[in-house]
């Protein structure tokens, strides 16, 4: 009778214990649509519970047209973002073209929405001055 009763116990202790882990998987932190703002040379980890992380990691083009000029072409900006947790490498990014990343197993579709400071002509901005806005949206 004891050794069932022992059993049960520890049958009932792996079944809760399960639970828990398939309770906490995936990127909890994240909504429908989550606004992350990331300075240059930054890490952010969106996720409550995971090691999913972005980083602005370098400035590759900034040809939208500065604030004074007269152009016929907006332009555009693309930062390449560095990716940690389940899928690492790195992500580029071009302002206003969402692209589609896995996040703890989730589909996202990630999309640089702004880049700070707008170009000027008066003014030179030095890449420490970046600020990337992304957008991530569960797809």
């Amino acid at each position: 009778m004891m050794k069932s009763v022992i059993l049960v116990i520890v049958v009932a202790l792996f079944i809760f214990s399960c639970d828990k882990n398939v309770s906490s998987a995936g990127c909890s932190g994240l909504g429908d649509s989550t606004v992350v703002t990331i300075q240059y040379g930054e890490k952010k980890y969106p996720c409550n519970n995971s090691s999913a992380c972005f980083g602005f990691t370098k400035l590759v083009d900034d040809s939208r047209c500065p604030e004074g000029a007269v152009c016929v072409w907006r332009g555009s900006a693309s930062i390449e973002m560095e990716t940690c947790g389940g899928k690492e490498g790195s992500l580029a990014l071009e302002i206003y073209h969402p692209v589609e990343q896995l996040i703890d197993g989730d589909k996202y579709s990630i999309e640089l929405t702004a880049l700070n400071p707008y170009p000027s002509t008066s003014h030179p901005h030095d890449v420490s001055e970046y600020v990337a806005t992304i957008t991530i949206k569960k797809k």
